[in-house]
């Protein structure tokens, strides 16, 4: 018998918004704000692109995923974030 409560539907995502806030890092650089809550400092600008760079970095964690924005149009990041493994801590191969 089915659960009354499920339903055949498909939930399709919500596209990703982007917003630029001016001056709103520690340092009083511009951030990136995703509407999945992530943040992006600049990580490099040449004259046609803005490159964005995850702001999640510490001693465990790392994220590499970037932005590239050129004129108003962002590009999604594929990158996932990683965690650090150290030497103790990583498989020994065969």
């Amino acid at each position: 018998m089915e659960d009354p409560s499920l339903s055949d539907s498909i939930v399709e995502p919500s596209p990703i918004t982007y917003e630029v806030m001016q001056g709103a890092s520690q340092r009083g650089k511009d951030l990136l704000v995703t509407s999945t809550g992530y943040t992006y400092n600049v990580k490099e600008t040449n004259s046609s692109c803005i490159v964005w760079w995850c702001t999640v970095r510490n001693p465990t964690v790392r994220c590499p995923a970037r932005v590239p924005q050129s004129a108003n149009h962002f590009i999604r990041a594929r990158r996932t974030m990683s965690i650090r493994q150290t030497p103790a801590e990583r498989p020994v191969l065969p």
